[in-house]
């Protein structure tokens, strides 16, 4: 996805020398749309959420207009006669638009019979990029731990990286025994202000490689699979941010990857790893930490929120989650903990005051497929005018 800021009508041009293969327009999902074929790859381009069919295919766009008016107003799917719309590597084709799901944004993303293709794949698409990529945050999961340990990472010079807690004080290493999960969190920005998916990730352990993903080609049966690439549920749009899985993560949900199990190491062995993150000019950044594996270690539960089969809620009763019709995947469960105001990581926007209470939803060895549904009790009669907000 490619930001537009609010506009629409900007060009968008043929990736390289083909045709339109097809058209398409619903009013959900990819809106207004074509496919751009390419036969010295045999790939198509697929752009989506567009304005309109306007460049230099004049009666593409005059087509687009007759499938409208004459056909059925609600969308259209049309294969395309072969060479009937050529265009050369860099011409307009169309106008980024807002149609579809989402707001002002062009959909980008190149297809095989196969699978899907990272554009970064073709070197002539590559761009004199020197950043690497930005390193949000590192996860550790454990069934010893009573939720995840949520680090913040900052850069400490270009591409190198140092983990905090949410307090503020720095972490180096951890105690810790059993099966262990990272997750890391982050972006890349090439040249423009974009921030994009990484092309890649590694763990490194005792200077090993221990588990590696690229993301230059996705297969069509694991791109449906997005759960085993990143935590659908901790993963955010606003702002951009992917929680990438750092261990392999079986197809079927219900069971469980890990990065690191801590028993075939040495009691008091110290063990040393790196997380790194990758992008398409091969720009590394990098977050180094430890292990200290520990077997005395008393497997802590949850301390607040009730678990009435897969239904959570928190000690007063205000706030509950209903996860018994979905698919879940881990042997842990949900924390809903009421916060004070003065204890939030971040500000609250001076334009929104607050009048309900603030809760932090966890989750500790647990994960759900799909929408969950809740209910939210307040202590006052809500009107129109109040809203109920997620951070």
């Amino acid at each position: 996805d490619f930001k537009s800021y609010g506009l629409n009508g900007h060009d968008i041009l043929a990736t390289f020398d083909g045709y339109v293969d097809e058209i398409s327009y619903s009013k959900t999902g990819y809106g207004l749309s074509l496919n751009f074929y390419n036969p010295k790859y045999k790939i198509k381009s697929k752009y989506a959420h567009l304005h309109s069919f306007n460049g230099t295919l004049y009666d593409l766009e005059l087509l687009r207009k007759a499938l409208l008016l004459m056909g059925d107003p609600n969308g259209f799917q049309l294969k395309l006669p072969e060479k009937m719309f050529q265009a050369n590597k860099g011409t307009p084709i169309g106008k980024t638009g807002e149609t579809g799901s989402g707001i002002s944004h062009l959909h980008l993303e190149f297809r095989t019979d196969k699978g899907i293709v990272n554009p970064l794949y073709f070197p002539e698409l590559h761009q004199k990029d020197i950043t690497p990529p930005t390193i949000l945050s590192l996860i550790i999961e454990s069934e010893i731990l009573p939720q995840p340990l949520q680090l913040v990472a900052k850069e400490k010079s270009s591409g190198r990286y140092e983990l905090f807690y949410e307090s503020g004080e720095r972490f180096e290493m951890l105690p810790i025994t059993g099966k262990v999960k990272i997750r890391v969190g982050g972006y890349d920005i090439i040249r423009s202000r974009n921030k994009n998916n990484i092309y890649g990730l590694d763990l490194i352990v005792n200077q090993k490689l221990e588990f590696t993903r690229n993301f230059a080609f996705i297969p069509y049966n694991q791109s449906s699979q997005k759960h085993q690439f990143y935590d659908v549920n901790r993963s955010s749009l606003a702002p951009p941010s992917y929680i990438y899985h750092v261990y392999e993560q079986p197809k079927d949900f219900k069971d469980e990857g890990f990065s690191i199990d801590m028993k075939r190491f040495l009691l008091g062995e110290k063990i040393n790893l790196e997380v790194r993150l990758r992008d398409a000019s091969n720009n590394i950044s990098s977050v180094a930490f430890s292990f200290i594996h520990e077997s005395n270690i008393t497997k802590l539960e949850p301390l607040s929120g009730k678990n009435k089969g897969f239904r959570y809620e928190s000690m007063d009763k205000n706030l509950s989650i209903d996860l018994s019709k979905n698919e879940i995947s881990g042997t842990g469960g949900l924390t809903i903990e009421e916060v004070p105001k003065e204890n939030l990581s971040f500000s609250l926007p001076k334009t929104l005051p607050l009048k309900g209470k603030i809760y932090q939803i966890s989750g500790s060895n647990f994960s759900w497929k799909g929408e969950a549904s809740g209910e939210f009790k307040t202590n006052f009669p809500t009107t129109a005018k109040e809203s109920l907000y997620f951070y």
